[in-house]
C-alpha cells in the first residue's frame, strides 16, 4: 500500500531543532513539499532541496490569508531572554508567535501541530520560562487541531552560536553524569527531537500527545 503525501509548514527552521527537522523533511520522500516561513531563508550546505519554498514572514504582522496550506506545521519557534531582550519580549515570541502561527495554520486547515515545548512545561509554575511554555502549549491545544503532538525535551545537544547562562557548563556536567541520572532528565540530541516529531506527524495519531524527554530519548542516533 502506496503512503500518502504530506506537505510541511515549519517555523523555526533556522534553530537547532528547526535546521534538524528540515533537512529530515527534505530526506523524507513521503513529504512532497516543506514550507519553510520565517524572516531568513534556512541554509543548506549546497543547493537547497527543490521541494523547500521559503516564506519570508514578519511574525509580528502575520496575514493567515497568505499561509501556505500544508498537512502539518512543526512549530520549533523559540527565543531565550537575552536576544529577545526581556521577559516581555520572550513571551511574545515563545507564546504570542506560536499562537499566532498555530491560528493561521488552522485558518489554512492544517490538520496537525508539532510543538517544541520544554520539559516542565506548567501554566501554574513558578519558573518564568516553564509557566510561559505551559501557557503556549494550553492555547495552541484549544485551536482544534486534529492531532497535537507536544514534545518537551531536557536540555538539548547540538552546536550552538549562542549558549544560554551557564547553559555550556551545565551541558558539560550533563554530558558526564547522564547516566548518573533518571532518563527524563539527560540531555538529548537536537536531531532526535526532529525525528520524534517526525515519526509522530507520520503515524497520524489523532488528539493531543505529549511526548516527554524519556521518549524522545529512544530517537537518539
Amino acid at each position: 500500500m502506496r503512503k500518502q503525501t504530506l506537505v510541511a509548514a515549519v517555523v523555526g527552521s533556522t534553530g537547532v531543532v528547526g535546521r534538524e527537522l528540515l533537512k529530515a523533511l527534505c530526506a523524507d520522500p513521503q513529504f512532497t513539499t516543506v514550507h519553510s516561513l520565517g524572516r531568513r531563508a534556512p541554509l543548506f550546505e549546497g543547493p537547497a532541496p527543490d521541494k523547500l519554498r521559503h516564506h519570508a514572514v514578519d511574525f509580528a504582522h502575520l496575514d493567515a490569508s497568505t499561509w501556505p496550506h500544508a498537512d502539518v506545521l512543526f512549530c520549533c519557534l523559540g527565543t531565550t531572554i537575552k536576544q529577545a531582550g526581556s521577559q516581555a519580549g520572550f513571551e511574545q515570541v515563545d507564546r504570542d508567535f506560536v499562537l499566532q502561527a498555530a491560528q493561521c495554520a488552522r485558518q489554512a486547515r492544517t490538520a496537525q501541530l508539532m510543538l517544541v515545548s520544554a520539559m516542565g512545561a506548567d501554566t501554574s509554575s513558578r519558573v518564568f520560562y516553564n509557566r510561559v511554555k505551559g501557557q503556549v502549549e494550553q492555547a495552541v491545544v484549544g485551536l482544534g487541531f486534529q492531532t497535537v503532538g507536544i514534545f518537551r525535551p531536557s536540555l538539548l545537544r547540538a552546536a550552538r552560536t549562542e549558549f544560554r547562562p551557564g547553559e555550556k557548563l551545565a551541558l558539560h556536567l550533563m554530558r558526564l553524569g547522564d547516566y548518573l541520572v533518571p532518563k527524563k532528565y539527560r540531555s538529548v540530541q537536537a536531531g532526535a527531537v526532529a525525528r520524534a516529531m517526525l515519526q509522530h506527524a507520520k503515524s497520524k495519531t489523532r488528539g493531543v500527545q505529549i511526548i516527554e524527554s524519556d521518549s524522545i530519548q529512544a530517537f537518539t542516533l
